[in-house]
């Protein structure tokens, strides 16, 4: 008890003159401090700003295209001509898979020519509202990016396309609601808006395209097998099976919002989310405090 005592006093006695030799050192301290917190807002300053725009997203409930009572009479012909009921949450990831992969954000780029503020693309000038682009990477003239470039098509790769977008990309499920928030941060607030606008419908219609794709080859495969097939039992089977898949590329063609439906609507922010200013100069002024401590802890040692 007497140890424990004992050593409780020379721990107060250690803090205490650790605290008495900063005050003692508090210009050394404050000065540095403020030398901090100056240096914290002048990069505070010199970050541009981001904006983001996103929206939220439903995934879109459609009817079963196929009985499992059609499915089990033509049984293996089923998963060999991929008619199988696929399940609707398997077709949610696949969307997800989709909106992330190097081949759909390529082209999302080059669709709507974007490539050189994809890549390019250091900050937003507001009183011309156009991007401001890295004339030292990119050659505005010839649209020639100094790495990742396709020498022959004379256009930026896959693979750079890629990783510059998915830096910019927000995708978040809310587990809860099983909502998507989907959209950007970019430099320009507007082009977020317009870009989460056209990923959504390219997200869309890609789907739509696949579902369409498919129908139009299970369809093909199925009139070759009642051309093929000597069982009249199951020419009705068939032609029941390509209404049913007719039916699907009549709906897929005519609903707009396919595998995502949009709840609330993406807009141009007002408000910027990064940097946080304010943040950075308390992490400053807290690092110049540290650091000074330390300096002064340090001197007191080497003088002893």
């Amino acid at each position: 008890m007497v140890r424990d005592s004992a050593s409780e006093q020379n721990q107060e006695l250690t803090l205490r003159d650790i605290f008495s030799l900063i005050w003692k050192h508090r210009f050394i301290v404050l000065l540095f401090s403020i030398i901090s917190m100056l240096i914290a807002i002048f990069i505070a300053f010199r970050i541009p700003e981001k904006y983001e725009s996103t929206a939220i997203v439903m995934p879109v409930q459609e009817e079963q295209q196929l009985s499992s009572q059609l499915l089990s009479q033509v049984g293996g012909l089923a998963g060999l001509a991929g008619l199988a009921q696929q399940n609707r949450s398997n077709k949610i990831n696949i969307a997800l898979e989709i909106i992330t992969s190097r081949k759909f954000l390529a082209e999302f780029a080059r669709k709507h020519d974007i490539e050189q503020e994809v890549v390019a693309g250091e900050d937003w000038d507001e009183e011309k509202a156009e991007w401001i682009i890295d004339t030292d990477t990119l050659n505005n003239s010839t649209s020639r990016w100094n790495g990742g470039i396709n020498q022959e098509q004379h256009a930026f790769s896959d693979w750079v396309l890629h990783k510059s977008l998915i830096d910019k990309l927000i995708i978040v499920e809310n587990e809860e609601t099983g909502s998507f928030k989907i959209g950007f941060e970019l430099f320009s607030p507007i082009d977020a808006k317009n870009w989460t606008t056209w990923l959504i419908d390219d997200l869309n219609n890609e789907v739509r395209q696949r579902d369409i794709n498919q129908a139009t080859t299970n369809i093909n495969y199925l009139k070759e097998q009642i051309q093929k097939t000597a069982i009249s039992e199951m020419k009705p089977i068939f032609y029941q099976i390509i209404a049913e898949q007719s039916k699907t590329m009549m709906l897929a063609e005519a609903r707009k919002d396919y595998i995502f439906s949009i709840v609330d609507p993406m807009v141009v922010p007002e408000k910027k989310s990064k940097p946080k200013r304010f943040l950075i100069i308390v992490v400053g002024v807290g690092l110049g405090f540290f650091i000074s401590s330390i300096y002064v802890l340090a001197r007191r040692g080497a003088s002893n």
